[in-house]
């Protein structure tokens, strides 16, 4: 299950989870739109992903599914907002700060400027308060794979990064997943 703090981050997190998981096939519950998209045709595989998109402009309206991820059988993983400029966002340290968030999984992008990831480091660490596991990924195979289907998304790099990270370590959960499964008899 992958909380998504901003809608516009959808395009850049699915691309990751495409390109890193191979396709998988993915259910999307938006809040905002009050639309769930997770329902599934009867007789139909259950989804490898579901991604939990937030209302623009209140990431914390994605804790009530978050809450429900353990009777779900789901592992969470946050998409985080990092923006060149001013570094990682209120919202997110805010989220990853409140007690009622269950462990999560938190991809952070990677970041060649040694000065700035260990302020996001840093940052990351003191708001998840040791509950939550940091996972150090690189975004650009998201992005890579957006300049395949169409042209390169303009904005801020990290913000990319940060939403690709997401995506990229989503689909390499969900490859890992399908290598434990057992083999269908038939």
């Amino acid at each position: 299950m992958v909380l998504i703090p901003d809608p516009a981050m959808r395009a850049v997190v699915m691309a990751g989870l495409a390109r890193a998981g191979e396709h998988p096939q993915v259910s999307v519950i938006d809040l905002q739109a009050g639309n769930d998209g997770s329902a599934a045709p009867a007789g139909a595989d259950p989804p490898e992903a579901v991604l939990i998109m937030a209302p623009a402009g209140d990431p914390n309206a994605i804790m009530a599914p978050a809450l429900d991820v353990e009777s779900l059988g789901c592992r969470l993983l946050l998409t985080i907002a990092v923006h060149l400029s001013s570094g990682l966002d209120h919202a997110t340290v805010a989220l990853l700060a409140d007690a009622q968030l269950p462990e999560t999984t938190v991809a952070v992008p990677s970041i060649d400027d040694d000065e700035a990831r260990r302020e996001l480091w840093d940052a990351l660490g003191a708001a998840a308060g040791g509950r939550h596991h940091l996972v150090d990924v690189d975004g650009s195979p998201a992005l890579a794979e957006l300049a395949d289907v169409g042209p390169v998304v303009a904005g801020d790099l990290r913000w990319l990064q940060g939403a690709g990270a997401a995506g990229v370590l989503a689909g390499r959960m969900v490859v890992g997943n399908r290598r434990w499964r057992p083999p269908v008899e038939g």
